[in-house]
Order: structure tokens, then sequence, then C-alpha cells
């Protein structure tokens, strides 16, 4: 149960991160 809450935090972390990193380095994929 606590692997399913840490992936939920972890993904709910990278994925405004990669979009912030995506509006400031163009040429990242």
């Amino acid at each position: 149960m606590k692997i399913l809450i840490f992936e939920l935090i972890l993904i709910a972390i990278l994925i405004p991160l990669n979009i912030v990193v995506k509006k400031h380095v163009p040429k990242w994929k």
C-alpha cells in the first residue's frame, strides 16, 4: 500500500516537472 502511495506522489511530482522542463528546454525529449 505504501508503494502505491509513493508511486502516486512520484507521478504527481514528475508530470508537472516534465511539463516545466519541456517549456524551458525545447530540445528536451
